[in-house]
């Protein structure tokens, strides 16, 4: 029951105590009217505050099992989170690995292209060595 609901039925309650207490006492003004009146206003608070009661276990009870959930809630989520965090983590590594293999391979393709344009150029030398050693005229 929401709060509305609460003071309707307490609001309901005090309404049928004095409406049924005036018609009381209209119809026998004596002294057992008082006592039944009395009885009736009794009775209309005794109802209101069993509901009250029985509204506020519920309410505890209420309160009690969404805690136990938020908890349950909570460790999942930290479960989850430190999951997540090894996986990031690992990805981090895995990825600074690999690029540092990369920088690697890249300064070795360098070098080998330094010696291999080092060794065209010389291939390139001997072959104009070559070249001339065959088209110069024989000696006589």
């Amino acid at each position: 029951m929401t709060v509305h609901q609460i003071g309707l039925v307490k609001l309901s309650a005090l309404g049928t105590a004095v409406i049924s207490a005036v018609v009381t006492t209209v119809l026998d003004p004596s002294v057992k009217v008082a006592i039944i009146t009395g009885i009736a206003f009794v009775s209309a608070a005794f109802v209101t505050a069993l509901a009250s009661i029985i509204i506020q276990i519920m309410n505890y009870r209420l309160a009690k099992l969404s805690l136990v959930t938020q908890h349950e809630t909570h460790e999942v989520m930290t479960k989850v989170q430190t999951q997540t965090d090894g996986i990031f983590s690992r990805l981090f590594n895995k990825t600074e690995y690999q690029s540092s293999q990369l920088e690697a391979q890249g300064s070795q393709l360098a070098d080998a292209t330094q010696k291999l344009s080092a060794a065209e150029g010389f291939e390139k030398g001997r072959q104009v060595g070559v070249e001339s050693e065959i088209h110069r005229l024989p000696e006589k």
